[in-house]
């Protein structure tokens, strides 16, 4: 995947396209800082949930994969389709899957359909780990997406920083502004119970 060069950026651009596109969950690599902000988002009900899926948590669904490659089991040309079936793939060629590494797979195959994995064999992304946000949507007919809009506030060229009796009230306290701070990354109610100011990444509403 290219690199990118404002990582927060890149996140609440997926998060706002995805509720936009009303997808169940987005992907996207992950890093210390992509969690944080999740936290801050799951914590105020902007998400439903989070997790984080690890290389060494697919190893065993990545070693089929380089056997199934081996034996020209699989074809990267065609595995990103969602009628591709790579499991039934990797077992005609008699190679044997456990429940692990059958769960392995299927976490794999939605990678490689969703673009996260572009080929088989391109797959370093996976060692930074992957951050899969799981939406969530208001009650209601039509429901609701948790999240409408999004700001980037600080950029890397350009940090934004507040003290703690600055930090701003978001659409007068119905969104949220999010903070990096000496204590960790928080959203402005917690920056203000806390007591501290820091660099203002975000608004979310």
């Amino acid at each position: 995947m290219p690199v990118v060069n404002d990582p927060i950026g890149d996140m609440l651009t997926r998060l706002r396209n995805a509720y936009r596109a009303r997808h169940e969950e987005v992907i996207m690599p992950a890093s210390k800082f992509r969690i944080a902000v999740a936290d801050v988002l799951k914590r105020e009900g902007y998400i439903a949930d989070y997790r984080v899926i690890t290389e060494q948590e697919l190893s065993k669904g990545l070693q089929l994969l380089d056997q199934a490659l081996e034996r020209k089991a699989i074809s990267g040309a065609f595995v990103k389709s969602p009628d591709y079936d790579l499991l039934e793939a990797v077992r005609k060629k008699g190679i044997a899957v456990s429940r692990d590494a059958e769960r392995a797979l299927r976490t794999l195959k939605q990678l490689f359909e969703t673009g996260f994995i572009p080929h088989p064999r391109k797959r370093g992304v996976l060692k930074q780990g992957i951050l899969v946000v799981k939406l969530r949507y208001l009650p209601g007919r039509p429901s609701r997406p948790a999240i409408t809009g999004v700001k980037r506030v600080s950029k890397p060229g350009r940090h934004l920083y507040v003290r703690k009796t600055q930090i701003p009230r978001v659409m007068a306290g119905l969104g949220i502004a999010i903070l990096s701070t000496s204590q960790g990354v928080m959203s402005d109610s917690e920056a203000r119970r806390k007591g501290v100011g820091g660099e203002l990444l975000a608004y979310v509403w």
